[in-house]
């Protein structure tokens, strides 16, 4: 005679954390879509200010209602964990958006802040509101553009850095 068993809301959600937990930390690849749904949009990213001399972490994490959500960089490191509470708990997150303290090249060199956000893929992991999983990735490199040149607006150069008065204009 075959056991009828129970899944009870509770085990499958433990069950579905453990399975996406488990995927994302063991292949980190395409699998990690197949086991989870996808957020519509997952970026983490360097950010240089040139005028104010500073380099920070910046991301954006957004599809989905979620009511925790991990996010790990390329050697495993747990960079914020989001987790909702009281309203929030019954309705969930949508969105997050985060930007780290960026001090002065003087006070945190690029070299330390490169040393601290390692170059690599940087997985994104969620309970959705439903108990599912959500998941996302996104790829940090520390290789930056250089300023763009000669840009012009309506045929005018612009001034080279904000802090720069604009060109002067023939009033003509």
């Amino acid at each position: 005679m075959r056991r009828k068993t129970e899944t009870t809301p509770k085990a499958t959600l433990v069950k579905s954390i453990n399975t996406s937990a488990l995927i994302l930390y063991l292949t980190g690849t395409a699998a990690v879509c197949t086991a989870a749904a996808k957020f519509e949009d997952s970026q983490i990213y360097v950010e240089l200010n040139h005028t104010d001399g500073d380099l920070g972490i910046h991301g954006l994490v957004d599809g989905g209602t979620w009511r925790n959500l991990s996010v790990q960089d390329a050697n495993g490191q747990v960079l914020p964990t989001v987790q909702t509470s009281g309203m929030l708990t019954e309705r969930g997150m949508a969105e997050l958006f985060f930007e780290s303290a960026e001090p002065t090249f003087a006070e945190l060199s690029s070299e330390e802040v490169f040393a601290r956000f390692p170059d690599g893929w940087c997985r994104i992991s969620a309970t959705a509101q439903d108990g599912s999983a959500l998941a996302g990735r996104s790829l940090v490199r520390h290789m930056m553009p250089a300023a763009p040149e000669g840009i012009k607006v309506a045929g005018r150069p612009i001034a080279p850095t904000c802090d720069d008065e604009d060109p002067a204009y023939d009033e003509t």
